[in-house]
């Protein structure tokens, strides 16, 4: 089974829902449910950085500004005064989306995971028969065009390069 690129992450979180379907006789619609609650609380700290670095940028913006407009005309000394400022004041400019970076792989594995599961083929969860299945209870009204033409680019695909 190809998983793609994020697929190391794909096959661990497959073996955590059947683990939690197996031994805890989760359902594996709460299998998923728990794999989602944990993979948030085990990104809980990332988060919590990733937001106090970017308020933290953000109440240092007006100052950030002034400099940037005192040294307009000067490209390279605008860049060094900005950076002794952020050096100065203890922020990184890469402090508010280097947390989320590193939580990309796992979110598409998670993704992936569940777009590729057979084990979810037939399996009911709430109000859903199967979930395998789109959900068709909840469409957006005038949105319900975007599911269909990607998934016919992406079989498109599939099926023309190996």
């Amino acid at each position: 089974m190809s998983f793609g690129w994020a697929g190391f992450v794909s096959k661990a979180l497959l073996l955590g829902m059947n683990w939690l379907h197996h031994t805890l006789t989760l359902s594996y619609g709460w299998a998923i449910v728990a794999i989602t609650i944990i993979i948030k609380l085990v990104f809980w700290p990332l988060t919590q950085a990733s937001t106090r670095s970017m308020k933290r940028m953000q109440a240092l913006q007006p100052q950030m500004k002034a400099i940037q407009e005192k040294y307009k005309d000067d490209p390279v000394k605008m860049n060094r005064k900005v950076m002794e400022f952020m050096k100065e004041h203890k922020v990184s400019p890469l402090g508010g989306c280097l947390p989320m970076l590193l939580q990309i792989p796992v979110f598409f594995g998670f993704f992936s995971m569940i777009q590729s599961a057979i084990e979810l083929r037939g399996a009911p969860f709430l109000w859903v028969g199967d979930l395998s299945q789109p959900d068709t209870l909840f469409v957006i009204p005038g949105l319900d065009f975007i599911p269909s033409s990607v998934f016919q680019v992406s079989d498109s695909l599939s099926t023309c390069c190996p």
